[in-house]
């Protein structure tokens, strides 16, 4: 005998479905806030994510140019025997001396892209020799002459580890000098030169790119920085918003040359352009939800409540003995028109339906593969074209056209439609593509050896493997300093259950840390949110669901990185078994 409870209103149909529907609503209103908010805030950091990469090449550029000059200054004053002939007390050798210093800072004048002017003075002698860059006006370089010769005789504080701002007449310039006793030797840049060398950046407004002093003070723009109240002085290693209405973003880097910041000034208008209307519209849209509650209750029981009593009805019928009852057919949602055609149909037939559901695993796991041969690092592709067009300001056409053809041989192979198993010569010749990217935009530190067995040059493999261990190299070994040689090895081994290619891929950097071994050699699907983790846990997830047991990849360090991945060299049955399911 079936037992039922007792009624209770909150176990109702109509009570659950009203109450789950506010329970829905109610809060998907107050998601559309949240989220309203969280975006913006999402949309902020990657607003300043992206300048704030733009800000750093260009300042780190800035810094090169700044250091090349230093160093130049210092190499000057250090070892060149003019320097201390200059106060000579014989005639002939101060005039030998002011030739060849003139004619060195002539020639040095030319190889800086940012320096506008070069100089050498004697606070005893009141030799001034300086060269300056066709961009400077005479005027400008009387000005500086006067300015740098006046404060060094009167003991001013100009000499210094850094860089330094100081405005002459009205303009703003940078100094860099140094001095042996009384010899001086220093450079100058008018801002205007750096705001020209940065005038390429894509920013919306030309006004919101100011350089100001480490403390804060603005270098140019002014009039704009004081009209907002707009500080420059806060912490750059993070956004903030300052202003009058706190509405202005501030984003930079501080040079590590000088006392100069970047920083770019965007409003909240310019950051969320578009987005203004979109805002309105979430929250109409919650405001709709509020009072659509009502409308929701009526239509819950117009739709459902009410074609629910008459089954619910009906089949209190049939249970009391009444088989011939019928449900008197209406307008209802085709899915209650169906319960009351089949109870209609019930008492002359009864019949038993089974529904088996299967999950298309392999689709998605297909689909993932995909998704991970074609992921694109815009970083690489930025990088890439910041360096043709850095050729192109040398006129190095030659360079640019070997740099031209490997990035699209790179991209060829990157799009090309076939992605299921290429041949492992396809990948090399990849590999080598990007390595020579890479070094043509890192010089000669990047060395690479290949011996690869020819017999396994066609043996079909997943493609973009070797790929992703090349270029984790070239992220965390690779340095300015120290040139890497990146090793890679195929050769044929056999083993009691057939014959393998071991492939070994090796670096002569650092290695890998102890903690990244044991999480590599481990076989647990965790994984680190971290760009070599993700790459190498993909590859094994790959491997895994294309081989099975018959691959493997294993990590060491032997005088630097090493991966070892064995390959069945068998791999048509696999392929045919994989992709034909």
């Amino acid at each position: 005998m079936r037992f039922l409870p007792h009624k209770n209103v909150t176990k109702t149909l109509t009570f659950k479905l009203t109450i789950g529907s506010q329970l829905i609503i109610i809060p998907l209103i107050f998601f559309l806030i949240f989220d309203n908010w969280y975006s913006i805030n999402v949309l902020h950091k990657k607003v300043s994510e992206s300048k704030k990469d733009t800000i750093a090449l260009y300042m780190n550029e800035i810094d090169s140019e700044l250091k090349s000059a230093d160093d130049y200054l210092v190499k000057t004053l250090s070892y060149d025997m003019s320097i201390s002939n200059l106060e000579n007390n014989d005639s002939g050798t101060r005039e030998i001396a002011k030739v060849n210093l003139k004619e060195d800072i002539v020639r040095a004048i030319g190889t800086y892209k940012l320096v506008d002017g070069i100089f050498v003075y004697s606070s005893t002698t009141k030799d001034y020799l300086y060269s300056f860059s066709s961009r400077t006006s005479y005027d400008e370089r009387i000005a500086v002459a006067e300015y740098t010769s006046d404060k060094m005789d009167n003991g001013g504080s100009l000499s210094g580890l850094k860089w330094f701002s100081s405005p002459v007449d009205s303009s703003n310039y940078m100094f860099r000098i140094l001095n042996i006793g009384s010899v001086f030797v220093g450079a100058w840049i008018n801002l205007d030169t750096f705001i020209q060398y940065i005038n390429d950046l894509d920013l919306s407004q030309k006004e919101s790119f100011i350089m100001a002093s480490s403390v804060g003070v603005p270098l140019n723009n002014a009039d704009f920085i004081r009209s907002y109240e707009i500080d420059l002085s806060g912490d750059l290693s993070s956004y903030y918003f300052t202003g009058t209405n706190k509405n202005y973003m501030v984003i930079g880097q501080d040079s590590k040359r000088g006392d100069l910041r970047l920083t770019v000034v965007d409003s909240e208008n310019n950051i969320l352009e578009g987005l203004d209307q979109i805002q309105i519209v979430i929250i109409s849209i919650a405001l709709l939800s509020i009072l659509c509650i009502p409308l929701t209750f009526v239509i819950l029981m117009k739709w459902i409540f009410k074609p629910v009593t008459k089954i619910k009805h009906a089949i209190k019928m049939f249970e009391g003995g009444d088989l011939s009852y019928n449900i008197k057919v209406e307008e209802h949602p085709y899915e209650f028109m169906l319960l009351i055609d089949t109870f209609n149909h019930f008492t002359s037939q009864i019949q038993q339906l089974k529904i088996d559901v299967y999950e298309e695993q392999i689709h998605k796991q297909k689909a993932e593969l995909q998704y991970l041969q074609m992921q694109i690092k815009p970083h690489f592709y930025l990088n890439a074209f910041n360096t043709i067009y850095s050729m192109a300001q040398m006129k190095d056409y030659s360079l640019i056209q070997d740099m031209v053809r490997s990035l699209s041989d790179y991209l060829r192979y990157m799009v090309r439609g076939n992605f299921t198993l290429v041949p492992f010569k396809d990948e090399l010749k990849h590999v080598q593509t990007y390595l020579q990217i890479q070094k043509i935009r890192s010089g000669e530190n990047l060395i690479c050896h290949v011996d690869a067995d020819q017999q396994l040059m066609n043996l079909q493999m997943p493609p973009l493997i070797l790929h992703t261990f090349i270029e984790n190299i070239m992220k965390h070994a690779l340095t300015m300093y120290e040139p890497i040689t990146v090793y890679i090895n195929m050769a044929l081994i056999e083993q009691e259950n057939g014959k393998f290619a071991c492939i070994t891929i090796q670096d002569s950097g650092k290695g890998f840390s102890a903690e990244a071994l044991d999480d590599i050699n481990s076989d647990n699907d965790h994984h680190k949110d971290d760009g070599v983790s993700i790459g190498i846990w993909n590859i094994k997830q790959r491997l895994k669901l294309m081989y099975g047991n018959k691959a493997s990849l294993t990590a060491s360090n032997n005088a630097g990185a090493r991966i070892m991945i064995i390959l069945p060299t068998e791999t048509e049955p696999i392929q045919n078994e994989y992709f034909n399911r």
